[in-house]
């Protein structure tokens, strides 16, 4: 196995040690004061807003956007998220005004904090529920990404290999005919912020859950952000 994918995960202590409860508290006034329903989307990955649900929205949400290009709190946090509303047209860096209802918040002192250090930076939650992962990629439009867990379970893991040096779009049937071998790390809440190599080597998301009971109700959420 080679050694560069031991180096996957880095603890940044330099970076602080955050009020994660605090935060999600913050998060949680923002959606239900503006009519949506928080636990859906947190445990179900699903928006609903004034009783209407937008399937077309979903587990990814913004925590900077740009007030141009969406004029609405609903467009902001949700549109350019992940695969929602994707635009070639759009890069990263058009994206990092911090929500202004979230401004004075903790929340956003923590954003203010880190683009002392990096300067402009993308910001995004990242959930994922319902047993479900994410395939194999590699984050090529992007730098590498900071994360700080905000909610998990110990059935999360994220896993990264070196058996792909590129991202592939399905895969070729010879790879089942050879061995693999890939790192997996259960990241915990603990308020402190990681930098993991996304740009440069191959990774997923896995949920195998922690038992039979209410599996669908097992969700993990990352605070991510990245320097553009």
């Amino acid at each position: 196995m080679s050694a560069i994918i031991n180096e996957f995960i880095t603890l940044r202590n330099d970076l602080g040690e955050w009020d994660i409860d605090r935060i999600n508290t913050e998060l949680q006034h923002l959606l239900v004061t503006n009519g949506y329903v928080w636990d859906a989307w947190k445990s179900q990955g699903q928006v609903i807003k004034d009783g209407k649900l937008y399937p077309d929205y979903g587990v990814d949400l913004n925590l900077t956007s740009n007030n141009d290009l969406c004029q609405t709190l609903h467009d902001r946090l949700w549109k350019y998220s992940g695969r929602y509303y994707k635009d070639a047209t759009v890069e990263h860096a058009e994206l990092s005004t911090v929500l202004p209802e979230i401004e004075g918040t903790y929340l956003a002192g923590m954003i203010a904090h880190f683009q002392t250090i990096f300067g402009p930076i993308r910001v995004r939650l990242h959930n994922r529920v319902n047993l479900v992962g994410l395939y194999w990629h590699i984050d090529k439009n992007s730098e590498n990404r900071f994360h700080l867990p905000l909610w998990t379970s110990p059935g999360h893991f994220l896993v990264w290999t070196d058996q792909f040096s590129t991202w592939l779009p399905s895969f070729d049937p010879e790879d089942c005919k050879k061995s693999m071998k890939f790192n997996a790390e259960f990241i915990p809440a603990d308020g402190k912020v990681r930098l993991l190599a996304t740009h440069d080597i191959m990774h997923g998301v896995a949920n195998i859950g922690v038992g039979w009971k209410n599996p669908r109700l097992q969700s993990r959420c990352h605070l991510t952000f990245w320097k553009i």
